[in-house]
């Protein structure tokens, strides 16, 4: 079963360093990205801008995620 249901290109996934969540490179008409949620299963889209936002990962505390971004 997909974490979500639209179709996309999933890469770049990384857990957190709890292992609590999981951050994902979704690939659907532009790149962003997503966090997945395991206790309450559920899908948060981080990125909303339409350049492309790649490469995420978490930073050694687990409180933020960087990404590549490609914007104006």
């Amino acid at each position: 079963q997909p974490l979500r249901p639209a179709q996309g290109i999933y890469s770049n996934t990384r857990f957190s360093p709890d292992g609590r969540r999981l951050v994902i490179e979704i690939l659907d008409q532009q790149y962003d990205i997503w966090s997945y949620e395991w206790a309450r299963d559920t899908m948060s889209k981080l990125t909303f801008d339409p350049g492309a936002d790649r490469f995420p990962v978490w930073t050694p505390d687990g409180r933020r995620i960087t990404v590549s971004s490609q914007r104006d």
